[in-house]
């Protein structure tokens, strides 16, 4: 058929798969899906927001742990309308959730002590004015009650947390802020970029320190800073800057004003790239370790782009610096994202980045040094800090209405899980009338009409998705072959959400580019059926067939077969033949069980089946008739010569004969035949009284009559009736026999 560019088909394809993960540690997953959930959803994702190439921005995703044993997740970002905080039983049940207001536009950070809550928010300043609180500090209660805040004002600030990020930690009574800002427009006429700290008296709520100048390393000013992490170890404050200028590295720095430039960065003073990140500070009993990747900082550093993971170690006190490198990708070879780092004790600690939908997570110790095997899990990261939770290393994602929870056993890293939690109405599609479908919600009872899919067109194409799209495809592809859609012209207003139901998904997958286009992947040999419908409407279906063939050739080897086939007739077909249509039709099994031929290919191996079972039918009865013919010859041969009749062994002569006459007979059974036949003759012969061609005993008118109607042509004699006329034995029967028989029959002659 002619391909058309107009469809008369009417089809829609979609399909989420899921792949294999790439698991180089040895890993026992589990994913568990549907549980409580919510009926509201916010829209947004923190899928992979740890992960920046040049500066970061603020954590907006935390979990904590909470007194009566719930786990508590407090989510900023998307359309929340302020930060959520929501509240999940050990099984990862939402138990009740709330949203707190913001105080200040923009959202720093989180951070929580044993009595309370800290929320960091902030304004914009562009006018410079000394009367814009730009950061505040919000303390509440554990039932968040607000209790009190800590503002700053007149602090040399235009854009509060801006190309960076903000975290906190406390010293005793003290918050320490460590965060970063936009500044006054300076001298050169620009507004740069720096570090911020503040500290907050906790009792009070009062701000009792900051720094929001310019300065140098020696106050602990970095600028650019595009990342801020701080910890308390013993009372002593612990910073990591991630800066582009002054200084141009990774530099951790503590309040006694040791420091340590971790990695050093190739290229200009304030050129915002560097080839790295910064991803996390922790403290061992002996060493400040810090967390990143980076590529290779050469001279080409600028123009990477994969970069490796690694942890820094640097023993408290020094500014000795030991990098300890995780991975080692080469160049080209992909990247890892920002890595995250989570205490378990002072000398264990656990890294995890991201690389190709995958998550991948190692042990290190207090020197930050690998001590144990790599595992990975399928899956994401996101800007939540991983937790220990029931034993239980545990960090989420959110993407829209889907909270996934990942847990790695901190007391057995290969052992993980994945809880998917996917919130929104639970809408039940009771009935479609008028075109429309009436859903009900099964946890809420909201009902809505929605408009349903009645007509679409699909266009396909067959050239990787390059040229044209038609309205047909061929059905039988090859391993590897890939085969593009594309869907228009469906119903004005209806909802396009569609289903894909692939009979057998391992020889072919489907994967959805957007929501009208995707493409078919043909992956391995069989057949399989597609059926493509509306998922709100899903008596409007079609169904396609696919047949996915392997590196044989179908039609090439039925046409060999059919050449080996051809070879033989029933006419002429014999046992010496049977070896090879046996062999052949073995060839004819093999591909009878394939599920992948086309129709006309099926039909012609059909053919080629019915024609080999009539040869080895005709082969089968000629073997029949060589063993019957031979069990009666034997027969005759051992029986009482009284009890052999003679026309049955006529017969057997006949049936010798005949068999004989064909080109069913190898030379070594028409030799045994033609034997059989002389023993036929032999004991025919000594059957035989002369003249009594009517074999009743006796020789009479009747005997007499046959062999005149012999000799006038009127009824040719044969086998023993002849023998019987052939008086003189000149096997030939004439007037001569004729009058022999008359004489004795008229008494003229006593004897024939």
């Amino acid at each position: 058929m002619k391909k058309q560019r107009i469809l008369s088909s009417i089809l829609i394809f979609c399909l989420v798969c899921v792949q294999p993960s790439l698991i180089p540690g040895l890993v026992n997953h589990d994913k568990v899906e549907a549980a409580q959930t919510t009926c509201t959803t916010y829209e947004g994702s923190n899928v992979e927001a740890q992960n920046y190439v040049k500066w970061s921005k603020p954590v907006n995703s935390y979990l904590s742990e909470c007194a009566d044993g719930r786990l508590m997740r407090v989510q900023y970002g998307g359309n929340i309308g302020g930060i959520l905080a929501e509240y999940y039983d050990a099984s990862y049940n939402l138990q009740s959730s709330r949203v707190i207001s913001m105080e200040l536009p923009r959202f720093g950070a989180f951070y929580e002590t044993g009595s309370h809550y800290f929320i960091l928010t902030g304004q914009n300043n562009e006018n410079e004015s000394a009367d814009v609180e730009v950061f505040r500090i919000t303390k509440y209660d554990k039932n968040w009650n607000r209790l009190a805040s800590a503002g700053l004002w007149d602090c040399n600030t235009t854009v509060p947390f801006d190309a960076g990020s903000a975290r906190m930690d406390v010293n005793g009574n003290t918050l320490v802020v460590r965060t970063c800002h936009e500044m006054y427009r300076s001298a050169d006429g620009y507004n740069h970029q720096a570090n911020v700290r503040i500290e907050v008296d906790i009792p009070t709520m009062t701000v009792t320190d900051s720094y929001a100048s310019v300065g140098n390393i020696d106050v602990g000013y970095v600028s650019h800073s595009f990342n801020q992490f701080v910890r308390i170890d013993n009372g002593r404050a612990v910073t990591l800057d991630h800066g582009d200028a002054y200084p141009r590295a990774l530099v951790l720095r503590d309040s006694n004003n040791v420091q340590a430039e971790i990695l050093q960065f190739n290229g200009a003073i304030g050129e915002n790239a560097t080839g790295a990140a910064a991803g996390a500070l922790e403290i061992s009993g002996t060493d400040y370790l810090a967390a990143g990747h980076s590529v290779v900082q050469d001279q080409s550093n600028l123009t990477r782009e994969t970069r490796n993971v690694f942890v820094a170690a640097v023993p408290k006190g020094t500014s000795n610096v030991d990098i300890n490198w995780l991975t080692a990708y080469g160049e080209g070879d992909g990247t890892t994202t920002t890595p995250q780092m989570v205490k378990i004790n002072n000398d264990r600690f656990v890294v995890l980045w991201s690389r190709e939908d995958q998550v991948y997570y190692t042990e290190v110790n207090g020197k930050g040094k690998a001590a144990g095997t790599t595992y990975s899990l399928e899956g994401h990261l996101s800007d939540c800090v991983p937790v220990v939770y029931n034993g239980q290393l545990v960090w989420y994602t959110w993407n829209n209405g889907t909270v996934t929870f990942y847990g790695i056993n901190v007391n057995n890293l290969a052992q993980t899980h994945t809880e998917v939690r996917q919130n929104g109405h639970q809408y039940e599609n009771t009935g479609i009338v008028d075109g429309n479908a009436l859903l009900i919600c099964s946890v809420c009872k909201e009902q809505k009409r929605v408009p349903v899919v009645t007509s679409m067109t699909v266009w396909w194409n067959e050239s990787k998705g390059e040229g044209n799209y038609y309205s047909t495809f061929a059905s039988r592809k090859e391993t590897g072959d890939t085969l593009y859609y594309w869907i228009s012209r469906i119903t004005d207003g209806a909802d396009k959400e569609m289903e894909v139901i692939v009979s057998n998904p391992e020889i072919v997958s489907c994967t959805a580019v957007s929501e009208t286009r995707g493409k078919l992947t043909m992956l391995k040999p069989g057949k399989t059926t597609v059926t493509i419908r509306p998922k709100l409407n899903p008596s409007f279906y079609m169904t396609y067939e696919i047949r996915v063939r392997g590196i044989d050739d179908p039609q090439a080897e039925i046409d060999r077969i059919r050449a080996g086939i051809d070879v033989y007739s029933e006419a002429a077909v014999k046992s010496s033949d049977k070896n090879t249509i046996e062999t052949l039709a073995g060839d004819m099994d093999t591909w009878k069980g394939v599920d992948y031929l086309l129709d006309n290919e099926t039909e012609q191996l059909d053919q080629l089946i019915t024609k080999k079972d009539r040869l080895l039918a005709k082969i089968a009865e000629t073997a029949d008739k060589i063993r019957r013919l031979t069990d009666s010859v034997n027969g005759y041969m051992s029986a009482k010569p009284e009890s052999v009749k003679r026309n049955s062994v006529e017969r057997t002569i006949a049936e010798i004969d005949a068999l004989l006459k064909t080109e069913n007979l190898t030379e070594t059974e028409r030799t045994s035949m033609t034997t059989l036949k002389t023993r036929c003759g032999s004991l025919l012969a000594s059957m035989i009284k002369p003249g009594d061609i009517n074999n009743d005993g006796t020789v009479n008118l009747l005997d007499l009559m046959s062999c005149l109607n012999h000799v006038s042509k009127k009824n040719i004699l044969t086998g023993g009736a002849f023998m019987a006329a052939d008086i003189d034995g000149n096997d030939v029967v004439n007037l001569l026999d004729l009058m022999r028989i008359l004489n004795y029959v008229s008494k003229k002659s006593a004897e024939l």
